[in-house]
């Protein structure tokens, strides 16, 4: 689709400004909107052409951005910090900051956020508001144990919310005036109010088809709950938009900031920019996950010996959403990889990295030697005397790739360059340089060997002479292509018999 107009959206709790603008910067239309659905839905169906939009994400996004999303060819969501980053100036309201939206999608310079499905965002809309219930219901039980202290009342800590021993407590507390026992009743019943919504409220999390695979595949992690699976897989909605550990751990709000100018580095605490309810989740989850996952507790251990506690539990959290992402991305059920199989692994991944790295030189030596030929091409051995054109001498790739990595690799070749001297074919290894080793050697023979079984075949050949300073390099294996170089009608770069 040829989108032709870029609208920028300044979206308010009341109202939407807005700023259409060409390809070219030349602004079409702007305004302000009521912040209703019908209103906003019958100004996107106005529009005369295809538009591409974006906004700023805020507390009231959400339901702006899912009823204009069927109107557009594109709709982003713009992160607030990078946006402020980027469109910071001396001058700002509602109109300049739908052009500078605008300017942002015009030019590609938007720092888009990710946006989670509709479905995905209503559950965890009652995730986070299981969270809250569950932070009220906590509240009241310290509650009542700050009005019986208030009084001087003695009770069992670890027996308080029990509902059989609370009652029993009431009946046979001395001295707490009826007011207190009141408002110990009504905070009892509020939290209990609290505990049934919250068990509620997970169970109809648990039962919904788009997640139950899901968090089935992410408890098989021994130390992870259902309350933490839920939370992972609603917070983090597509896990492949992380494209490494490093990048997932960061939005977990598990590592410091970094500020770093020239050569110099500096660490602060924990970023505030994260996913915050992912961060509590996994944070307290890391204190619990040691008991039952051994190599947790392994890890736990070794990073409780440098002497912090917090750090052990931060290297817990980390390894935990390692974890939670492999099984996320795979699809399957996390398994514990035994010793010789991660190392197995390990090997066969270094192979695989060795080949490649070969494979890389290999290309680059080949590259290097076509170049050396276009820009430097030797004189190339020819056949004297009658032959016939158009049959090619074929040499052994083997021993030319040798050949041409003698050149790049012993640098006791400058000496033999340095002698400047020539043998023909029908010469043995005596002929050769007395600093000549054994491998240059071999490779001179052989090639003189095939010159040697070119005359008795050929006897009109002549002589063929070969350099020890040119050919080599020359004959590595760039290809058929060297046998072919030069005009049709000449001699020049070719071996013909």
């Amino acid at each position: 689709m040829n989108v032709n107009h870029y609208i920028g959206f300044d979206v308010h709790k009341k109202s939407v400004s807005y700023c259409v603008k060409t390809a070219g910067g030349k602004i079409v239309d702007e305004g302000k909107v009521r912040a209703t659905h019908d209103e906003l839905r019958r100004w996107a169906g106005e529009r005369p052409e295809p538009w591409r939009g974006a906004m700023e994400a805020t507390l009231f996004s959400g339901w702006i951005y899912d009823a204009l999303r069927p109107f557009a060819a594109e709709l982003q969501m713009g992160h607030p910090a990078l946006m402020k980053a980027i469109a910071a100036s001396k001058k700002k309201n509602d109109q300049m900051d739908a052009r500078k939206i605008a300017d942002m999608v015009r030019c590609d310079l938007l720092p888009a956020c990710y946006v989670a499905p509709v479905e995905i965002r209503e559950l965890r809309r009652t995730l986070r508001y299981r969270n809250l219930v569950v932070a009220q219901a906590t509240r009241m039980k310290n509650k009542v144990s700050g009005l019986l202290m208030e009084v001087g009342a003695e009770y069992n800590k670890e027996r308080l919310h029990g509902k059989q021993y609370f009652t029993q407590l009431l009946e046979t507390v001395a001295e707490v005036p009826d007011s207190v026992k009141d408002l110990l009743r009504l905070s009892r019943g509020a939290m209990e109010l609290f505990e049934t919504t919250q068990q509620q409220l997970l169970a109809r999390l648990k039962r919904d088809e788009l997640l139950s695979k899901r968090v089935t595949l992410l408890e098989s992690i021994r130390g992870v709950g259902e309350v933490t699976a839920l939370t992972w897989a609603l917070e983090v909605g597509d896990p492949h938009r992380f494209s490494s550990v490093a990048h997932a751990v960061s939005y977990c709000g598990l590592t410091s900031a970094l500020v770093s100018s020239a050569d110099k580095q500096q660490r602060g605490p924990l970023s505030k920019q994260r996913n915050a309810h992912l961060q509590t989740v996994l944070v307290e989850a890391a204190k619990l996950a040691p008991r039952w996952n051994p190599q947790l507790a392994a890890l736990h251990e070794r990073e409780l010996a440098r002497g912090n506690r917090n750090r052990a539990t931060l290297a817990v959290a980390r390894k935990l959403v390692a974890y939670l992402l492999a099984v996320d991305k795979s699809g399957q059920p996390f398994e514990v990889r035994s010793a010789p199989a991660a190392a197995a692994e390990v090997q066969a991944v270094a192979q695989k990295e060795l080949r490649a790295h070969r494979r890389e030189n290999n290309h680059a030596s080949l590259c290097a030697a076509q170049r050396r030929f276009a820009s430097d091409p030797p004189a190339a051995p020819r056949l004297t005397g009658d032959c016939t054109r158009g049959t090619c001498l074929l040499m052994c790739q083997r021993d030319c790739f040798e050949a041409g990595r003698l050149i790049q690799t012993q640098s006791s070749w400058t000496a033999s360059r340095r002698s400047r001297k020539w043998m023909s074919g029908h010469a043995d290894a005596d002929a050769l340089t007395q600093s000549a080793t054994d491998r240059k050697q071999r490779v001179v023979v052989q090639l003189g060997g095939y010159a040697m079984a070119l005359q008795e075949t050929h006897p009109s050949a002549g002589r063929i002479l070969f350099s020890l300073d040119k050919p080599l390099s020359w004959m590595s294996p760039v290809g058929s292509g060297w046998l072919n170089r030069g005009s049709a009608g000449s001699n020049s770069g070719r071996l013909i018999l």
